[in-house]
C-alpha cells in the first residue's frame, strides 16, 4: 500500500509539473553551476507566429532572466553596454561642438574678407585719384 501511494504522489507531481507556468510561456529550463553557484536560465523558443501573450511571456521570460541570475557574465555585459553608450554620447557630443566651432571660424574669416575687400575698393577708390596726382608730380620732374 505504501508503494501504491507513493507512486500516485509521484504521478501527481508529475502532471503539476506540466501544467506549470514554464510550459504555458513555452520556455525551455535549463541550469548550468559555475564555480559552484547555481544558475537558472530560462531561454525562450521562437514561435512561427507571435501574438500579444507570446510577446508578454518572452518579456517577462527575459526580464526573469535578467532579475535572478547570479552570473558575472550579466554584469558585465551591462557594464560593457554603458559603457560603450557613454562613449558614443561623448564622441557625437565632441563632434557637434567641433563642428560648430569650425562654422564660426569660416564665418568669421568670411566676414573678414569681405571687410578687407570694402577696405581694398575704398582705397582703390580713394587712392585712384592719389595715383594720377603722382603721375603728374612725375611729369613735372620731367619737365625740369
Amino acid at each position: 500500500m505504501v508503494l501504491s501511494s507513493s507512486s500516485s504522489s509521484s504521478s501527481s507531481s508529475s502532471s503539476s509539473s506540466s501544467s506549470s507556468p514554464l510550459s504555458s510561456t513555452h520556455c525551455y529550463r535549463t541550469s548550468s553551476s559555475y564555480l559552484g553557484k547555481t544558475s537558472v536560465k530560462f531561454t525562450p523558443r521562437l514561435s512561427p507566429k507571435l501574438n500579444k501573450t507570446d510577446l508578454k511571456s518572452l518579456i517577462t521570460t527575459w526580464f526573469i532572466h535578467i532579475t535572478f541570475s547570479s552570473s558575472i557574465d550579466l554584469i558585465l555585459v551591462v557594464v560593457v553596454v554603458v559603457v560603450v553608450v557613454v562613449v558614443v554620447v561623448v564622441v557625437v557630443v565632441v563632434v557637434v561642438v567641433v563642428e560648430e566651432e569650425e562654422e564660426e571660424e569660416e564665418e568669421e574669416e568670411e566676414e573678414e574678407e569681405e571687410e578687407e575687400e570694402e577696405e581694398e575698393e575704398k582705397e582703390e577708390k580713394g587712392g585712384g585719384g592719389g595715383g594720377g596726382e603722382e603721375e603728374q608730380g612725375t611729369g613735372q620732374g620731367r619737365k625740369m
